[in-house]
């Protein structure tokens, strides 16, 4: 069984929105993958999928590598393309994230100036 990976198992979402789980393997180590943020309902169907991508993602994961020795250490190169179509992630245009996501302060006051109930000002 040479096949690494991914499996999609289709689900839904809280919402009822449609949405798939991931299965690859990694190494000796299946990796479950999950949408950001995204919770799955599987109903009876989707469960025994799931099941199944589990148990082949299991016996894939205890097959040694092809024409290596021992359990490869990487995902390959397939699983990448076959998600991205040319090997690497889509390259996104626009400017960069505003100082807030990157861990930053929104407000140029530092410390406790920066609230007003400190400074005395109306909150």
């Amino acid at each position: 069984m040479n096949d690494r990976g991914p499996w999609a198992v289709t689900c839904r979402d809280i919402a009822g929105r449609p949405r798939s789980l991931t299965v690859l393997v990694r190494g000796s180590d299946v990796v479950v993958m999950a949408p950001p943020g995204e919770v799955a309902r599987l109903d009876a169907a989707e469960t025994e999928q799931f099941r199944s991508v589990i148990a082949t993602a299991v016996e894939v994961a205890a097959t040694p590598a092809p024409g290596g020795t021992g359990l490869s250490e990487e995902i390959g190169t397939v699983s990448t393309v076959k998600q991205y179509g040319d090997g690497g992630p889509p390259t996104v245009a626009g400017r960069p994230a505003s100082p807030s996501c990157r861990g930053g302060i929104t407000t140029p006051i530092p410390g406790s100036a920066a609230i007003p109930a400190l400074r005395g000002g109306a909150a």
